[in-house]
């Protein structure tokens, strides 16, 4: 009787763990993609600056959101 309850236990146990994971990597995908979608969102936003104006929005946006990241954008040239 010990042996089947440690094994239902077991098996419950197992079926717990696989339930949590799956949750945990469907949160972290989502979180990832709002990210993503976050990032490009604001390249595109400063891209579409006249390039004049695209330090100052940087400058701007360090001062008033508060960001804890600095974004660089490049163009690469090929020579």
């Amino acid at each position: 009787m010990v042996a089947g309850v440690m094994l239902m236990q077991f098996v419950g146990n197992a079926f717990w763990t696989a339930q949590v994971r799956k949750e945990s990597e469907i949160e972290t995908k989502a979180s990832s993609q709002h990210v993503a979608r976050s990032a490009v969102s604001t390249m595109r936003y400063v891209a579409s600056l006249p390039s004049n104006y695209r330090p100052l929005t940087i400058q701007l946006f360090r001062e008033l959101d508060g960001t804890r990241f600095f974004v660089s954008i490049k163009k690469m040239r090929l020579n």
